[in-house]
Parts: structure tokens; sequence; C-alpha cells
């Protein structure tokens, strides 16, 4: 299939989404709603069922544990060692008491330990070699504070088998026996002689939750709470949920709630215990992944067959209007007219309307061309031919005096060189650029009236690479770049000037470097800062009318090359100024100014 490429089938195409899209959007919501909703409803009723059967095991556990703790409170052996008659010593009947309660431990296989606390403060405990020990891990637990000033019966957390040991190891006492891998403490009270007994007993609690996991299989985990709301178990293998949120009630059993947290918990209570399950949102996701899948390819196949019928029809009939199209905006200004579209229809109509009017604004931009041409070349020569009348004026009056010294030989010297320099600043016609030996030699004419103006008082060298006398530079470049030493470097306060100039030309790499230096007055540091601004734009400025041999050079060399130079001006206050161009290097110059005026 083509590239899509025309604007109008886009937008044919974005208005058939738009529609197709809202109305698919709809459908699809109502369709995901309800799928949510009976899903929703399914996980709620998976996981109340889930909980509901944890539930019956932890009751039915918890019933046993009550069972077996009655049955205890009765059992004739322990009685009669309680109520021994005073023919034992206390040593002897509490030996009996804890032999009784070691033969109670092992006729149940579920059942590890019990303790017996007597309102008096006496205890009594199977005998063994770790029943100590244990008892201390027993009377370290909260709850056992807790349960010892209530007579509500409680089931405490379940421990693992690692934490009993990890309290041993810290503890006192050894571990010699074999241990169940999780575990739980059941506080309760029964009556004993009379009395009301706190009695604890340790129970075998891996069978249980082993139940418990197998029953909670559409979960991702949960937990379990005890008749004081603490959480006595909790079953989370991917370590999911932080715990059972805040936010979360429980006076609506069997009813979920979706948490910040992402998932979905939801509680099933009994009378003394309760159970909450969690789902993470990403579950509830996944089980529609399969529906979403379906409703996106239901959403694609109509577009690709839209794709498949509708562009290829569109690119037949509007390939005309799009080779029109792209030749007006390949069309520039200059360029050859555009080939005539035939359509025999409108399209051929506009084709020869656009073409028409190519030819016309190439016209009309040659003949604009031209006089922008002629008008950019007038304004150069204009700045390059710029002189200044007080020069020929005093080199008028340097041939008056002369003639009044009868100095032939100095009148010939000075107007021959005012000729010289005369007929080099009007010569522009034929090129803007000169090599820089003919420089040279106009420049050293302009010093020759200098000199006979200022008695000499001026030492000007000259150090110039052999390898630059053939290079061409913009013409009447150095002496602007001289007179501005003459007359603001090294103009003295009396009037007068001397001092010593030097010119420098040389090569670097692929540029020709130009540097006029003087030893005169220098710049003041805020005056320099404005000329290595180049911003000359203020014709109202005092400090632009004071060198205007600077601002000439450097807008005739913004037309000749554009950015492709550099001027820098470096000084310091009375210790003169040097000017530093840079410019490229042209040796024939008929194609460098075609292309920059």
């Amino acid at each position: 299939m083509k590239k899509l490429r025309f604007r109008l089938s886009k937008k044919l195409f974005r208005k058939y989404l738009t529609v197709y899209t809202r109305l698919f959007l709809v459908l699809a919501l109502l369709v995901l709603g309800s799928s949510l909703f009976i899903i929703q409803r399914n996980t709620q009723h998976d996981v109340v069922t889930n909980m509901t059967a944890v539930l019956d095991t932890l009751v039915s556990f918890q019933t046993s544990m009550q069972q077996k703790a009655t049955y205890l409170s009765s059992d004739s052996v322990l009685l009669k060692a309680l109520n021994a008659d005073e023919k034992l010593s206390e040593a002897e009947a509490a030996a009996q008491i804890r032999l009784d309660l070691r033969s109670i431990v092992n006729a149940d296989s579920s059942l590890y330990f019990i303790m017996l606390d007597f309102p008096d403060g006496s205890c009594y405990f199977p005998s063994g070699g770790y029943q100590d020990a244990l008892t201390s891990f027993i009377k370290a637990q909260p709850e056992y504070a807790a349960v010892r000033t209530r007579e509500a019966s409680l089931i405490s957390p379940f421990y693992s088998r690692d934490a009993l040991l990890e309290f041993w190891e810290t503890g006192s006492g050894t571990f010699e026996v074999y241990w169940p891998e999780t575990f739980c403490l059941y506080y309760t009270r029964v009556m004993l002689s009379g009395q009301s007994v706190l009695m604890t007993c340790l129970f075998d609690v891996s069978q249980t939750v082993s139940s418990c996991i197998a029953e909670a299989s559409s979960t991702d985990g949960f937990f379990l709470f005890n008749s004081h709301s603490d959480c006595i178990y909790s079953y989370d293998p991917q370590q999911k949920s932080a715990g059972v949120p805040e936010s979360f009630s429980l006076l609506s059993p069997s009813a979920g709630m979706m948490c910040r947290d992402g998932y979905y918990y939801l509680a099933n209570q009994y009378s003394s215990v309760y159970a909450v399950g969690f789902v993470s949102l990403w579950e509830l996701i996944g089980r529609v992944a399969i529906l979403l899948l379906i409703l996106i390819l239901l959403y694609l196949f109509p577009l690709v067959i839209t794709l498949l019928y509708l562009f290829p029809v569109n690119e037949r009939m509007l390939l005309p209007l799009y080779r029109l199209n792209d030749s007006i905006h390949s069309f520039s200004i200059g360029e050859k007219e555009p080939e005539l579209i035939k359509t025999e229809d409108e399209i051929e109509d506009l084709s020869l309307s656009f073409r028409r009017m190519a030819l016309n604004i190439n016209a009309q931009a040659s003949e604009l061309s031209q006089k922008e041409r002629e008008k950019a070349l007038t304004y150069y020569k204009l700045m390059t031919t710029q002189l200044d009348p007080h020069f020929i004026y005093n080199t008028m009056n340097i041939i008056n005096i002369l003639a009044r010294q009868n100095d032939c030989d100095g009148i010939v010297k000075v107007n021959t060189a005012l000729t010289r320099v005369l007929r080099e600043r009007l010569n522009t016609q034929n090129t803007t650029f000169s090599p820089v030996e003919e420089e040279i030699r106009t420049l050293k004419q302009y010093l020759v009236i200098m000199d006979y103006r200022y008695h000499q008082q001026v030492n000007v060298d000259f150090e110039i690479e052999e390898e630059t006398e053939g290079m061409l530079i913009p013409k009447n470049i150095l002496q602007p770049l001289v007179e501005n030493s003459y007359y603001h470097g090294l103009v003295k306060e009396n009037g007068r000037i001397s001092g010593n100039i030097g010119i420098f030309i040389y090569m670097a790499e692929e540029e020709i470097i130009i540097e006029v230096s003087d030893d005169g007055a220098g710049f003041q540091n805020e005056h320099l800062e404005y000329l290595k601004s180049h911003s000359f734009s203020s014709g109202k400025d005092a400090k632009k009318d004071t060198h205007i041999g600077i601002e000439n050079i450097y807008q005739r060399l913004t037309y000749l090359y554009g950015d492709r130079f550099d001027m820098d001006i470096q000084s310091n206050p009375g210790q003169g100024a040097t000017i530093i161009l840079t410019l490229p290097c042209i040796k024939e110059a008929s194609s460098y100014q075609s292309e920059s005026i």
C-alpha cells in the first residue's frame, strides 16, 4: 500500500475515524463495564467462598482447641493431682501435676505444651528438659500479659519454628526435640479445684495453615484475625500487599473494597474470628485480557479494510491534484515554470493558471533582482569612493605652499600622488577587489602627501609577506585604516601629529591577515567596547562620527563577505591601537563578487 500522502484522504479518514471510534468506545465501555461488573461479582463470590472455607477450617480448629481445653479441665488424673491429700508435700504434688500434664501432651499429637497459671501465682507445666525455656517464651509474648486479666479465650499469632529457635538462641535452654513448622498458643480460662485458671496450650497448626492456603486458591493472599482483631496469620507468597489498609472497614462483611494500594479486599467474619482476602487490580484486569484482545481486533479490522480500500481509490482520483500540489510547493522564484497537468477537467485549468502565474512571477522577480543588484552595487561604490573633502582641500594647500616656495619637484610628487589616489578611489567600475601589491602602491602615494603635510613626522613601516602580494583584498581598504591612525591615534594635545605606524600583511592557513597599528593615544575602554561591538546602526552616536573610516570598512566587508570575515580592535589607553582584519583568501574575484553583491 502506498504511503498516505493526501490531506483530503487524511481528513476524510480522520472524520471517519472520529465517528467510528466514538461509537466503538461507547459499545466497548458498555461491554467492558458489564464484563468488569460480572468479573467483580464472580471474584467477590469466589473470594467470599474461599474465605468462608478458610474460616470454616479456622473455626473447626478453634472448636477443637476449646473441646480439648474443656477435656483437660475435666481430666480425672489431673484433678486428682490437684486435690492431693496432705500426705504429699507441695513439691511432690507439683511433680505429680507436671507428670500428669506430660501424659496428656503425649496422648495428643497436635498438642505440644500445656501451662496452668493459678491465681496465687503458682504455675504448672509438663516435665521435660526444654519446658522452662518454652515457659519463658510464652510469658514473653504480649498476648500472655493481656489475657491474664481477661476471662475470654484468645488465639495467639501463628509462630514459625524459626521464631522459636531464634528466641532460644538469644535466651536460655536447649532445643533437642521435634517441633512443628507452625504453631500457635491458645489461651483460655478453665475451672480447676474451684479456681479460675489460665490455661495456655501450644498446638501444631501446620495442617490448619496448609488447609487454609489450599482453600484460598482464588486469592493472591489472605489475613486471619482473632477475636481481639489481632492478625494471627498472613499468607502473601509474593509480598504484594503491605497489610490490610486502615481505610478498610469490617462493618459490612462479604462486601469488597478497592483500596489505594491497588488491591481489592474482601472480608468474611464469624462470631469471634474473621478473614480478609485480597486480589490485585491487575489480576482482575488480567481476567479480561482475552475480551480486550477481541475488542481491539474488532476495532482494528474495519480500519484495516478502510485503509486497504479508501486510500488506494483516493490516490488514483487525487493523483493529479497531488502532482499540482507538489509543483506549487516545490516551485521557487527563478526556477523553470512547472509542467502543465493534463486531466481535461478543472485540475488542468488550475494547473494552467498556476503555470501562467509562475511565468509572471519569474519575470517580475528577474526585473526586481536586477534593480536590487544595481542598487547594492551603487551603494557599495559610494562607500568605496567616499572621500574626506578636507583631505583634498589640505592637499591643494600643500601644492599652493610648494608653489610659493618654487619647489617644482615637490609639486610634481604631491600632484602625482593625489592623481593616483583619486584614480584608485574612483576606479570601481571594473572590480571591487585589487591585489595587495596595488593597494600598497596606492597607500604609499597617500603617504607621500601626508609626509609633505606633516613634515615626515610620522614613520610608517611595511611588513608584507611575498606570498600575499598577489592575493585580492577589497579596494581602498588600507588607506582609511592608516588615515584613522593619523587623525585619531597620533594626534597630540597641541594638535601636532607624530609617531609610528606599522602595516603587516601575512597568511594564516586559508586566510589573509591585515594589521594596522600605531603607538598613539589608543582608545578608552568604553570607546573600545563600542567599536568592538560593531554596533554602527545609531546614526546619532557621537562616537560613530569620530571613526567613520572603521564603520565604512566594516559595512563594505559585510557587503562583500557576509559573516566570513572578522574585525578585531586591540588597544590600551596611552599605548596605541591595532586594527586586525581577517579575510578569506581570494585569487580570482569575478565569481566571488558576483555572489557577494
